[in-house]
């Protein structure tokens, strides 16, 4: 095997580590330079590929430098968008040593949502001999994951404390706590809203519920003794009361163990048991519909069937109701059993969770496999759509229009698999691109858009020293000779006089059957019709 290279690798490992198994000599043609050229460079980038919105995040960027000793260059870090070019930070760097190294650490704000799209740039130094190195662009996708949650009570009460600390425990929630009488906010700039103790006989959100409803809020309801009963049963499809709110039970929680809409710890489970009793209204408790159960009553030690967290969805929305007064003591019992609020936090938080979840009930939707594309990755898309049934079929085409920054267009047409949609577009060039599906079904079109960036490897430009040491040792290694270009012709001599190289014969058998041989049954047919023939004509017949 003849191999002709720089020796320069730019991803993986080191081939002089790896095992190549080859069953013949290596010999290695050296190309390039190995003389150092003045330049400095980015070696490495390092950041998270995922940041929050409204968080810092951490950005190291590897430095390094030949033969530049005694120069002065600047980093510059940039914000990119559509419309601008933003410097977000800027330092000076002394090189100090003609073979130089250091790491410079930067902190962004994530302040908008999406594919967020950075470069930095090394300012050239007098006589480098590459510049195309000097820059280099990262992505970052930025997610919105903050979630505003209304605690709306009838009346001030220890669970609105202890819920807000829950809930709070994690940055990415925002809680405002409010009373019925006072409130006259906005209701749908909210991702959730807890009712304690609402409806109640003194205020009536039936108002509150129509906004909800039309702007796709969910709820938790939180039954307790100021629940008006009647109006509760209206506001909600979840859970039936038949009872009265004046008379009070005590209640303990028991796992469902049917439940299966998320996971729960063992420990919790076991220790729901000796939870203090919460307050309930006495009577008489139904599911309602569809609606699933993850924990009952247990009243007295006797287990019931009665819920007392359960989930149900409508339209889309989804509503839990919890049919207890006293989380505030639970989180207490849970410090005092185990120095920490993890349990009381898991079973609050989960239930937030799974009741915030949005159902995607649109018929169309079309995704690409990633955000974020490396210029030698192709980029792939799947589409679905739904018939009114919620049933996946792909009878129509897919059409999809693809644009890149300068405003040219790039259009494709879905395969079909089975019952979905795939396209592979292939390679895309660095940038920012934006797409565009649609499909008519039923007389109506659909539309669904999203965008993707493609990040520039340039690794070719990143390293430029030709590394003829490398391959020398790959070369004895596997038994072979390092040689430059001017020596092929002794390499031509060596290999045509290795006795170890010799040609190589190979022998197979195939064999046909003897039907096909139409000659040998034509002949035959001959011979027997000149025996029939002779025959005849001496009267043997």
């Amino acid at each position: 095997m003849v191999l002709i290279t720089d020796g320069i690798f730019n991803e993986g490992s080191n081939p002089l580590y790896s095992d190549a198994k080859l069953h013949s000599p290596l010999y290695t043609i050296a190309q390039g330079d190995t003389t150092r050229k003045k330049d400095i460079f980015f070696q490495n980038i390092l950041h998270n590929k995922i940041a929050y919105l409204g968080d810092k995040f951490p950005v190291q960027v590897d430095i390094s430098a030949y033969n530049c000793s005694g120069s002065v260059t600047k980093i510059t870090l940039e914000a990119i968008n559509s419309n601008e070019t933003r410097k977000l930070n800027e330092e000076s760097i002394t090189i100090n040593d003609n073979t130089f190294f250091t790491s410079k650490t930067f902190l962004i704000d994530a302040t908008q949502s999406g594919v967020a799209r950075y470069r930095v740039r090394l300012s050239p130094v007098s006589g480098e001999f590459n510049n195309i190195n000097n820059y280099k662009e990262f992505f970052v996708e930025i997610l919105d994951a903050r979630q505003k949650v209304l605690l709306l009570a009838n009346a001030p009460h220890p669970d609105l404390g202890a819920l807000k600390s829950i809930i709070t425990e994690n940055k990415n929630y925002e809680v405002d706590i409010a009373y019925m009488n006072d409130f006259n906010g906005n209701i749908g700039k909210y991702n959730l809203v807890i009712l304690h103790n609402l409806p109640s006989e003194n205020s009536d959100i039936t108002g509150i519920l129509i906004k909800m409803k039309q702007s796709g809020v969910p709820a938790i309801f939180i039954v307790g003794m100021q629940t008006s009963l009647p109006r509760f049963n209206q506001s909600q499809e979840v859970i039936s009361i038949a009872g009265n709110s004046r008379n009070n039970e005590e209640i303990q929680a028991e796992f469902n163990p049917g439940f299966n809409q998320f996971t729960t710890s063992e420990y919790l489970k076991n220790k729901l048991k000796i939870f203090p009793p919460l307050q309930t209204p006495f009577g008489e408790y139904k599911v309602q519909g569809t609606s699933s159960v993850y924990l009952f009553q247990n009243i007295k030690k006797i287990k019931t069937n009665y819920p007392l967290i359960a989930f149900g969805e409508q339209n889309g929305v989804k509503t839990a109701v919890i049919t207890g007064e006293g989380i505030w003591k639970w989180r207490l019992f849970d410090f005092l059993q185990n120095q920490n609020y993890d349990l009381v936090s898991e079973l609050i938080n989960k239930t937030i969770l799974l009741t915030t979840i949005k159902t995607d009930k649109r018929k169309f939707r079309t995704s690409t496999s990633k955000n974020v594309y490396k210029d030698n990755e192709k980029v792939l898309f799947d589409a679905q759509l739904y018939n009114d049934n919620y049933e996946m079929i792909n009878d129509p085409d897919v059409k999809l229009v693809i644009k890149d920054d300068a405003g040219k267009e790039y259009r494709y047409t879905f395969s079909k698999t089975q019952n979905y949609y795939t396209l592979n577009a292939d390679l895309f060039a660095q940038g920012a691109y934006s797409y565009v599906s649609s499909v008519v079904s039923n007389g109506k079109e659909l539309v669904a858009a999203g965008k993707f960036h493609v990040e520039s490897l340039q690794l070719e430009q990143f390293d430029l020293t030709a590394r003829h040491s490398l391959l020398k040792s790959l070369a004895e290694k596997y038994n072979g000779t390092m040689m430059y270009p001017s020596h092929l012709g002794v390499l031509r001599d060596s290999l045509l006089n290795n006795v170890n190289i010799k040609p190589v014969l190979y022998e197979s058998k195939s064999t046909k059957p003897i039907i096909n041989l139409k000659w040998l049954f034509f002949l035959l047919m001959g011979l027997l019709t000149l025996e029939w023939f002779l025959r005849r004509f001496y009267g043997n017949y």
